[in-house]
């Protein structure tokens, strides 16, 4: 009986191990994706530069994935996962109004700029056509959409100590959307400090 257990516990280690390593190079392959997207564009990011990237071989991605198709689904979704887990853990602080919102709109910056976010964005557009008409799609682009506004519209809120107008939050999420736009379409890593500065002070004096 005893040894029965003992090959139990080790039948169960090694699940448990190869569970673990499993999920590590699906992590490594999801991470290199984004990084292809986000460094070289989608239209180079091929599955011959990801699996060399992740350092993986095409039977692997087709194992965790199925095809292209479902690793950008998936680079999609952890880059929803990473966004939500970033905005939960933007601290909010200080009794200056101007210091608060600029820790959000600095904040917001940085999590839409992340190496995650700006491949979730880009796959996103360049897929937009062909999956126009995938209902399933759509709808989950949609919920998508809902929560990352329903997020930014929260942290604003914290540092106002109200609810923003509605031009206001407007303006502060299409701006922050312009940058991620320019930056995905000139490759460039321009931290748009002065608009930030400048979007900033747009919040708090129409917020008054």
């Amino acid at each position: 009986m005893v040894q029965a257990v003992a090959k139990t516990d080790k039948s169960e280690t090694r699940t448990g191990r190869n569970q673990q390593r499993g999920q590590e190079t699906r992590e490594r392959v999801i991470q290199a994706a984004a990084a292809c997207v986000a460094d070289e564009g989608f239209a180079a990011a091929n599955t011959n530069r990801i699996v060399e990237r992740a350092g993986v071989t095409w039977g692997v991605l087709q194992h965790h994935f199925g095809d292209k198709s479902g690793l950008l689904d998936a680079v999609s979704e952890r880059g929803m996962e990473e966004l939500e887990a970033a905005f939960e853990a933007l601290t909010i602080e200080g009794d200056d109004i101007h210091k608060r919102v600029a820790q959000v709109v600095d904040g917001a910056w940085r999590i839409f700029t992340a190496p995650l976010s700006l491949a979730s964005n880009e796959i996103e557009v360049n897929t937009r056509a062909p999956r126009a008409d995938d209902a399933r799609h759509v709808d989950k682009l949609l919920r998508m959409n809902r929560r990352v506004e329903g997020l930014a519209l929260s942290a604003l809120t914290e540092a106002l100590g109200h609810k923003p107008s509605p031009g206001v939050y407007g303006a502060f999420l299409s701006a922050l959307r312009g940058f991620v736009l320019t930056c995905l379409i000139t490759r460039m890593n321009h931290d748009y400090r002065r608009e930030r500065q400048a979007l900033t002070k747009m919040i708090v004096e129409a917020s008054r």
